[in-house]
């Protein structure tokens, strides 16, 4: 039996002893041959410096110790392909995955070159072998991991999976952007996004490092980088040789147009492609919130699983980036510079309560083929004070069946039918 959890930013150790619900939870997860969750933090103590440019508002790091915490919750198998694994540069990279092999977890997805970043994670169990396949397609491009060659070594980073956009704009809009475009020089301009796709006709400009294209409509088309694709679908293969169970987690900020809870089309066709080429189940997270669930070929993807942890705010130090962006001095206090980033609470992560659930999704199989998926729901203190939420806890009752009723709406378009058990204190997947 799998558990598979979203993302687990953790940054504070356990209180001990912890409540009834929290130990029940971990009941639920312990119970599972494995558990997995993304591991969305810099496991560092000293180590690596602040970069420029960090994987969001906040520079993430725990202390190591926090992986133990995780451990004997029951998780043994941790994703580490995010866009805050190079907050605190390479050497606090290599410290994360130095601190990850000491305490003997399985981990994919970032890695000392390329090659090893997108290397399976194995976990042999007394029934058969696990593999994890990782990747993020949220990153600065200098985030990526690079091969070594004979006469020149790798670069450590994440498993990228680039998304090149190109824009569609009616023809008239066209004509007034090729017009500032030539007018303003911003052809000249270098690309500092991600990916670019290069110019190679008149019919198309380069405006504001996005590929524009004249079309009937005004619309934004989405392709995946050919050969990232074509790197996870061998890491993909080798772990079907190699495991009897194969799982791919994906860590995806992008949505379908404006809406959180919805995972665009061109990725979700991505995960479906995964199955395929032979994943048992695949794990999206990275938006922090709940998505659907959909049954494809069998196995099971769970689009977002939401937060496991949120411990953003409650950081003992920051860089100086982090206050000049908030409009405060060098004697700011973290504390301060969090208050005035969210407005006193007012704004961000902290005013919307759809950050603050998440699920544990325990998957069974038998004879190979999926039997089971029991959700438990995860309320993490919505509307607590700073100091107490971002913690898991199972929720029952009506806040359970509500959080299950979110993801029950959100699988529907697929076709899954989720329902509550209110006497188990979980949600269930209609397995057909």
């Amino acid at each position: 039996m799998l558990a598979a959890a979203g993302d687990a930013l953790i940054t504070r150790r356990l209180p001990t002893p912890f409540g009834a619900s929290f130990n029940e939870l971990v009941e639920r997860i312990s119970s599972c041959d494995v558990g997995f969750a993304n591991l969305e933090t810099v496991l560092r103590r000293d180590e690596g410096i602040p970069q420029v440019e960090g994987g969001g508002a906040t520079w993430i790091w725990s202390d190591p110790e926090v992986l133990g915490d995780l451990q004997q919750m029951g998780f043994r198998l941790f994703s580490v392909a995010q866009n805050h694994m190079l907050d605190w540069g390479q050497d606090g990279l290599l410290a994360c995955l130095r601190y990850l092999e000491h305490g003997g977890a399985a981990y994919a997805g970032s890695g000392r070159t390329l090659t090893d970043a997108r290397r399976p994670a194995y976990v042999d169990l007394p029934h058969g072998r696990v593999a994890l396949v990782a990747l993020t397609t949220t990153f600065h491009d200098w985030n990526r991991a690079g091969d070594a060659r004979s006469d020149c070594p790798g670069r450590p980073g994440i498993n990228p999976l680039r998304i090149r956009t190109s824009l569609r704009v009616r023809p008239d809009a066209f004509r007034a952007l090729k017009a500032l475009t030539e007018n303003l020089h911003l052809a000249e301009v270098p690309p500092r996004v991600k990916s670019a796709v290069p110019v190679t006709s008149n019919d198309e400009i380069m405006f504001l490092h996005h590929l524009v294209r004249p079309g009937e409509r005004d619309e934004a088309m989405y392709e995946l980088d050919s050969a990232d694709e074509a790197a996870v679908m061998r890491a993909l293969a080798e772990a079907r040789r190699q495991a009897d169970w194969v799982f791919v987690s994906l860590h995806s900020h992008e949505m379908e147009g404006t809406d959180p809870e919805q995972t665009p089309a061109y990725l979700r066709a991505f995960t479906q492609r995964c199955v395929e080429a032979g994943a048992d189940a695949v794990f999206g997270h990275g938006a922090h919130v709940l998505r659907g669930i959909e049954i494809y070929r069998g196995a099971p993807i769970f689009h977002g699983l939401g937060n496991l942890f949120f411990q953003n705010e409650t950081l003992p130090y920051q860089p100086a980036d982090f206050y000049e962006r908030v409009g405060l001095g060098p004697d700011a206090t973290p504390g301060e510079g969090f208050d005035k980033r969210t407005d006193n609470g007012k704004k961000g992560f902290v005013a919307k309560p759809v950050f603050w659930n998440g699920a544990v999704a325990r998957a069974r199989w038998k004879a190979g083929r999926l039997c089971a998926i029991d959700l438990d729901p995860i309320a993490l203190g919505y509307g607590a004070p700073r100091p107490e939420r971002g913690f898991p806890e199972l929720a029952g009752g009506d806040d359970g069946r509500a959080i299950v009723e979110i993801i029950a709406r959100l699988s529907r378009p697929y076709g899954v039918d989720v329902t509550w058990d209110a006497p188990r204190s979980c949600g269930r997947v209609a397995i057909a």
